[in-house]
């Protein structure tokens, strides 16, 4: 009997799996490929669901590409709006500049208090986190994760795509991420309170408030990011 089935590929595809590539790059609409089938060297999702099969017919139902409007200041108002702090093509460079030096900030930030805490956990400092917290932790991401895709079963049809494997790292790194985010933040609970820092762990605080306030406490008052520098204006002076 012949199996039939359909599936997407994208930037997301190709990237994981170089066979997508090697197969399907430049290959165009209405296009019938003929593989060897080899599941040791198919993918996943091209597997017979019903024992082997001998070859592997592939028929390219559509080929879309996304092709971006010119980043005119024309476009710059339409996407931002009238009222927005960006309106040209240079303002935008500028404010992207500003963004990249703020990140470059906040990211040493984030890895000097990593080090910190590192440093405090080999000291022999370690929490124990409850299987039912690291649980709930886990949920909240994967609900997170289906908002981002739309809903529950597009997050299904993603984990068939990446296949049985690779789906459960996928979750691990998840779960993973979950208990190390706990951790975190129960040791910076107690080490605000022993340094002293009056911290509402019961609001909502700006983001990294917590790092910066520990930051300022350990090292001194955290700098505001250099703004990057603009070339000098040439100018000319007329002789007298």
């Amino acid at each position: 009997s012949t199996e039939k089935g359909t599936t997407y590929l994208g930037e997301t595809e190709f990237a994981e799996d170089k066979f997508w590539a090697k197969t399907f790059s430049g290959q165009q609409k209405g296009a019938v490929l003929e593989l060897k089938y080899d599941a040791k060297k198919l993918p996943t999702v091209l597997h017979a669901k019903k024992g082997e099969a001998a070859t592997l017919k592939v028929t390219i139902q559509d080929v879309k590409q996304i092709v971006l409007p010119e980043l005119n200041d024309e476009m710059i108002v339409k996407l931002f709006g009238k009222d927005a702090e960006v309106k040209t093509n240079a303002e935008l460079r500028a404010y992207i500049e500003k963004e990249i030096l703020k990140q470059k900030q906040e990211s040493g930030l984030v890895q000097a208090v990593e080090d910190y805490l590192n440093e405090v956990k080999k000291a022999g400092v370690s929490v124990i986190i409850p299987k039912t917290m690291t649980d709930q932790e886990l949920k909240v991401r994967m609900e997170n994760l289906e908002k981002r895709f739309g809903s529950a079963e597009k997050v299904k049809e993603y984990f068939q795509q990446l296949g049985e494997e690779k789906s459960r790292e996928f979750i691990e790194g998840v779960q993973t991420a979950a208990a190390e985010s706990l951790e975190k933040f129960f040791i910076l609970n107690k080490i605000t309170e022993l340094l002293g820092l009056k911290i509402d762990w019961n609001s909502e605080q700006e983001p990294f408030f917590v790092e910066k306030q520990l930051y300022t406490k350990l090292v001194g008052e955290l700098e505001a990011p250099i703004e990057a520098k603009k070339p000098a204006k040439k100018t000319t002076k007329k002789a007298e």
